[in-house]
């Protein structure tokens, strides 16, 4: 995934990935936490503290084995 800018669905609620993140979880993540977006599911692999280290997009791919 090549991403200029963060998705604008947040009204400048967020300028990170950790910010997008918690916007979207509702909460600080944790290691482990995922949602669904855009076609992707974003996953949080390791945090330091309280901000998000690594995170992990990885493209959906539908049944039909189709992204």
């Amino acid at each position: 995934m090549h991403l200029e800018r963060l998705p604008e669905e947040g009204n400048g609620l967020y300028q990170t990935m950790g910010g997008f993140m918690m916007t979207h979880l509702e909460k600080v993540p944790s290691t482990g936490d995922h949602f669904d977006w855009g076609g992707y599911r974003f996953e949080v692999v390791d945090m330091d503290e309280h901000r998000v280290d690594k995170l992990l997009v990885i493209p959906m791919v539908a049944e039909d084995g189709k992204k």
